[in-house]
């Protein structure tokens, strides 16, 4: 009985790590996702390159993520992207744009706000 309530807490204690790490891809690969996106549909400004640039560096210092690694995400969110656009063609990227595209530009700007908010209250 002690075994199976140590390998419990042990898988618990896996697990709640597994569960940040989750959440930090997921973070990564929205927010380049995100990025494609909004180059694709001509949502680029430069409020929202700088929340996409201050996101990215928060990333950085949250995740810790390996160089290499935020490579591969860059790399599969400009495939995924790309796909999504391609399935979406003629017109249909409209509405890909509508929802998707204006969600990470929310996004961006929602940070970008928040984080200039912080640099005002110091």
């Amino acid at each position: 009985m002690l075994a199976a309530v140590l390998a419990g807490a042990t898988f618990a204690r896996a697990e709640a790590g597994s569960s940040e790490r989750d959440q930090q891809y997921a973070a990564w690969r929205d927010t380049y996702y995100g990025a494609n996106v909004i180059e694709y549909c001509g949502l680029v400004s430069e409020e929202v390159k700088d929340g996409f640039r201050r996101k990215v560096r928060f990333l950085r210092a949250w995740s810790e993520l390996p160089p290499a690694i935020e490579w591969r995400i860059r790399v599969w969110a400009a495939v995924r992207a790309d796909y999504q656009y391609l399935d979406h063609s003629l017109g249909g990227h409209r509405i890909w744009c509508e929802s998707d595209g204006l969600t990470a530009v929310r996004s961006f700007l929602a940070f970008r706000e928040r984080e200039l908010a912080k640099e005002a209250g110091e």
